[in-house]
């Protein structure tokens, strides 16, 4: 499908911090990171999507130059002045061009064995960690979306946003740049996924796998 790069770095140190004549502590700790690049897809492709949401804000995507992993979707668009632009109700509306939000594969993961033994019994746990990394949550999507999440409990009267509102365009046709006027305007928080920009949640994961005696 393609060609992928990969770079990384993976350290392991174990030892004893505790050890007397009835009772031992044995302890290792191993940490990697990799970090790759995605080089050509095949048939002069540039990106290729992996998956998407419902809606098709969020998509998973592979870009040549970027990172396996990737999570493009929309945000808010703004003027070039950096001012949110809105629509004659007051609603923020979304970029036409889906944007680099984050990435799912994590920064660092590792594990950390113990194993405790005194006077001849022991006991041992092996947990597995992941930190970093973004996940997209289509049900966090939806209760927000539908007003029912605890996110949500500060704006059930409304939300006034400062934005730019575009002009209808004019017999001389429209000006250069985003035009409109600064006013503030209130909307009901009933918010509609492909209308608002894509959050992401970071995924940090701290996992028992083993346990033994």
């Amino acid at each position: 499908m393609g060609e992928l790069t990969n770079t990384g770095l993976e350290v392991l140190v174990g030892g004893y911090p505790v050890r007397t004549g009835n009772f031992t502590w044995d302890l290792s700790v191993n940490i990697a990171k990799n970090k790759n690049k995605l080089v050509e897809l095949i048939e002069d492709l540039e990106t290729y999507t992996f998956s998407t949401t419902n809606f098709g804000n969020v998509i998973v995507q592979a870009t040549v130059g970027g990172e396996y992993g990737e999570i493009w979707g929309t945000e808010h668009k703004k003027t070039p002045a950096g001012d949110i632009v809105v629509d004659a109700t007051g609603r923020p509306q979304a970029s036409e061009e889906k944007v680099l939000l984050g990435n799912y594969q994590p920064d660092v993961t590792g594990g950390i064995y113990n194993r405790l033994t005194y006077r001849g019994i022991s006991l041992g746990a092996l947990i597995d960690f992941r930190i970093g990394g973004e996940v997209f949550s289509g049900t966090d999507a939806g209760l927000d979306a539908t007003g029912v999440s605890t996110r949500t409990l500060a704006y059930r009267d409304g939300i006034t946003v400062d934005g730019m509102v575009l002009r209808a365009q004019h017999t001389s046709g429209y000006r250069s740049g985003l035009l409109g006027c600064r006013e503030r305007y209130r909307f009901q928080l009933y918010l509609f996924p492909d209308k608002c920009p894509a959050e992401g949640i970071n995924i940090d994961l701290f996992l028992t796998r083993k346990c033994f005696r």
